[in-house]
């Protein structure tokens, strides 16, 4: 009356591991899949981890990778374009990391450095939201706020790369200002009285302005940003912001 137990047979049979060489190599693939599969992944290691016998799909994966990496924001090179750039014109050392690249880069942006080094600074994978050494929450995009020559396309570049828009400094003393407010919008909002009058700093003013379209444009937080103004004892941006958007 009872169930007969089942017998070894009747039992499920393990899973026997695969044979060696049953299963399709990644290599095997014709080189034109490969090198459509590695433009969708921005990864030199793709490369490198193929042997350097299979120099036929070394170059298919290096095409493609190299699609990937130009297509990572607009103006991007090959992260092995802007090494050697940074390495001729900049110094740099081999092996930086992307958070060391990317304190270089915020530098850049303070000191106005412009497209020439931003671009390849973030084709190399620098971060685009890593703060100064001396303060990490001060990002490239406060640097951006100061109205230099080529900050506003610098800052169209950042946000395409990443970068974010409402980023807030926490230690006003490292970022010249605390009436300026902690938001990149807020201090592009900001004139500072002391550096002269209004006629000589008007190309400044203007690109501050447009700066701060490109910001919102981004997504940045209008009302936060003047909030962060009121707060930190400068005027309210009210009449500005209505002025620009």
């Amino acid at each position: 009356s009872s169930a007969a137990a089942p017998t070894q047979s009747s039992a499920a049979a393990p899973t026997q591991p695969a044979a060696a060489g049953s299963s399709m190599s990644f290599l095997a693939l014709p080189l034109d899949v490969l090198r459509h599969a590695a433009s969708y992944c921005d990864r030199p290691s793709v490369v490198v981890a193929v042997p350097r016998s299979r120099v036929d799909a070394r170059r298919a994966l290096r095409a493609g990778v190299d699609v990937a990496e130009r297509a990572r924001f607009p103006g991007a090179t090959t992260v092995r374009e802007a090494e050697a750039f940074l390495r001729d014109e900049d110094g740099l050392r081999y092996g930086l990391t992307r958070l060391a690249a990317g304190r270089r880069l915020c530098n850049c942006t303070y000191s106005g450095r412009g497209l020439e080094f931003v671009l390849p600074l973030l084709s190399y994978g620098a971060l685009p939201s890593v703060g100064r050494l001396e303060d990490p929450s001060v990002t490239p995009l406060h640097g951006c706020a100061w109205g230099f020559p080529e900050s506003t396309a610098t800052a169209k570049i950042l946000i395409s790369a990443g970068a974010d828009v409402d980023a807030k400094v926490l230690n006003p003393q490292f970022a010249y200002s605390a009436n300026a407010g902690p938001s990149p919008l807020s201090r592009t909002l900001w004139q500072d009285p002391n550096t002269g009058p209004l006629w000589s700093r008007l190309h400044q003013i203007l690109t501050q302005y447009q700066t701060a379209r490109v910001l919102i444009a981004g997504g940045a937080d209008i009302s936060m940003a003047n909030d962060d103004c009121e707060a930190a004892g400068g005027e309210g941006f009210d009449n500005k912001l209505s002025s620009i958007t």
